[in-house]
């Protein structure tokens, strides 16, 4: 049943067992999806996250030490606070589109394991296994980009590209994605290709 469906049965049974006292209207906000205008309710789930503690503090020294320059350089101690306020990154969500994060199971005997590589079988027991149905944010996939377009998947650090044009030179940017976009992928550079920053300059434009 859905939700409103539910309200009733639970108005009924309390009146059935004696137990209700009154019901009266109450106003307040309620949440509707922008697309379809169906009323949202918080539901507790399970979700994966990604710890950003050492991650953080990686993206900020390399701007405290000049490695990375924001021009105007106003922009700079915006992207310092941003950082010093980040807290554990909630990656997963649950639509339709975007990149399945790789994390498989096994119902029959309990195995689980992440991998790149497309598994069907169940290494354990031999059994089908399911991939997670949930998949990356946007900003997480994105953050990728800068490593991820020059051959990184498939050699890492010794791809032709990354030994020739990587960092790059400059960034151009809004203002409105500096915490989404370019800390993230600072911190998934530092993290990702030993420490090697994703670019020199940091264009902000309106």
């Amino acid at each position: 049943m859905d939700r409103d469906e539910a309200r009733e049965a639970v108005v009924a049974a309390f009146e059935e067992l004696g137990l209700l006292d009154h019901v009266e209207d109450h106003d307040h906000s309620v949440m509707t999806c922008y697309r379809c205008h169906t009323k949202l309710e918080p539901w507790e789930s399970e979700q994966w996250f990604v710890a950003v503690d050492g991650l953080k503090e990686a993206a900020a020294r390399v701007v405290e030490d000049g490695s990375i320059q924001f021009h105007p350089a106003r922009w700079k101690q915006v992207y310092l606070d941003w950082l010093a306020n980040l807290k554990d990154w909630c990656i997963s969500r649950q639509l339709w589109w975007g990149h399945r994060i790789p994390m498989y199971y096994c119902d029959e005997c309990g195995w689980e394991d992440a991998s790149v590589d497309e598994i069907e079988v169940c290494p354990a027991c031999g059994a089908p296994v399911r991939q997670d149905d949930d998949v990356l944010d946007t900003w997480f996939s994105s953050q990728l980009w800068p490593f991820a377009t020059m051959g990184w998947t498939e050699e890492g650090m010794d791809a032709p590209q990354m030994r020739t044009a990587y960092p790059t030179q400059v960034l151009s940017t809004a203002r409105d994605i500096m915490g989404l976009w370019v800390a993230r992928m600072v911190m998934a550079s530092m993290y990702c290709c030993d420490n090697t920053i994703p670019f020199e300059d940091v264009i902000i434009h309106p």
